[in-house]
């Protein structure tokens, strides 16, 4: 996010604060220091567990160990974005951009003047922060809701001779009112939109599609709100972009059904006639299944499907169902089968959601840093 300079409403930088900064050592040093300790338990832990040894420190130390590495990606992330100054400004000449990054000693400034706008157009934005509030019993709960804030696309040619469009993302009103005396003192047409345009690509042509109307002083949404409805309803999406994403997780929902109902048969079918060594099924086969499955699930979550948080719990409940229905078709076992069962899905369980909510957390992590999107 581009953070607006204190007092200065035309100039936005992407210099981090220093609070920033120092929280991301805080929890560097926190995840660090937790890595260690789960590490030590791990380690202590497989010791006097016969049979769940190789699993155990597997899943625990691994966990462990990711804790361990977290904190060295944070601060490199953080280092690397220090080395990269961007500056976005509207001067009374129009618009100017200057990139310069220390690292490869790559540096550009992009122009457009006034009269080479051919409209400005306002969409919505939102990014998610954390309120705290105080609930009927006096206590006091967090939760996380929505800030509305204005997206400016400019549309206009380069002093090169190149058309581009710009985005500027705006939180504050008073800023957002002294960007807009200034198009209109120049001339440059604005308009505004209801939706937000977060899910499509901009191009000169598109905007023919965007329901827009002549901004006059007013929008229908208000700079600085919090909003609780799904900000997916409202975003902007072409009519292809709406069939293709419904039909797509339509599959991604018969995908994971079929993976909880194939577990029936495995389970209750072939599993039980697996020979058992160390809670692990011996089997080159199922080491097969199980590495498939695991992958089938990540493909339902690949970042373009933009799922919600709960959506990986869901599928996993399919996957568990499934696993609980086969054991009633079991007619006998040993409680050596059912530990090996238990073992083996949870480590399904365990991996699918550990890699699922790393990126969930990673995402919020670069939040918590950048700020808003930009």
């Amino acid at each position: 996010m581009m953070e607006q300079k204190e007092n200065e409403h035309l100039v936005f930088t992407n210099e981090m604060p220093s609070w920033k900064i120092k929280l991301s050592y805080v929890f560097a040093g926190i995840f660090l220091i937790l890595g260690v300790i789960i590490l030590y338990f791990s380690w202590d832990f497989t010791q006097f567990r016969d049979g769940w040894n190789i699993f155990a420190f597997i899943l625990i130390g691994g966990l462990g160990f990711f804790f361990c590495i977290l904190p060295f990606y944070l601060i490199k992330t953080m280092k690397r974005r220090l080395k990269i100054h961007t500056k976005e400004e509207l001067r009374n000449d129009g618009y100017h951009f200057f990139y310069y990054d220390e690292f490869t000693k790559n540096q550009y400034h992009l122009n457009m003047p006034f009269e080479n706008m051919e409209f400005v157009l306002i969409s919505l934005g939102l990014f998610e922060i954390s309120q705290s509030y105080v609930d009927a019993d006096g206590d006091v709960e967090k939760q996380r809701i929505k800030k509305v804030f204005a997206k400016i696309h400019i549309m206009g040619t380069l002093t090169e001779g190149n058309e581009k469009i710009v985005g500027i993302s705006i939180d504050k009103k008073d800023t957002f009112d002294v960007w807009m005396n200034l198009f209109q003192q120049n001339d440059v047409p604005i308009y505004y939109t209801e939706y937000g345009l977060n899910h499509i690509s901009l191009t000169k042509e598109l905007f023919n599609d965007i329901p827009m109307k002549p901004y006059e002083g007013r929008l229908p949404f208000t700079i600085g709100k919090a909003l609780y409805d799904p900000y997916d309803e409202l975003e902007f999406l072409t009519d292809g972009q709406k069939d293709k994403h419904k039909k797509t997780r339509k599959y991604i929902r018969l995908l994971t059904l079929v993976l909880g109902l194939i577990q029936i048969p495995i389970v209750s079918l072939w599993l039980p006639h697996i020979e058992i060594e160390n809670a692990i099924f011996d089997s080159d086969l199922y080491g097969a299944i199980w590495v498939f499955t695991i992958f089938a699930l990540l493909f339902a979550n690949l970042p373009r499907l933009r799922r919600r948080w709960y959506e990986p719990l869901i599928d996993m409940t399919k996957v568990i169902v499934g696993v609980i229905i086969g054991t009633l078709f079991i007619r006998e076992a040993t409680e050596e089968f059912y530990d090996a069962l238990f073992l083996n899905y949870f480590a399904i369980v365990f991996l699918y959601l550990a890699v699922i909510y790393f990126f969930q957390f990673r995402n919020w992590i670069r939040q918590k840093l950048q700020g808003s999107p930009q």
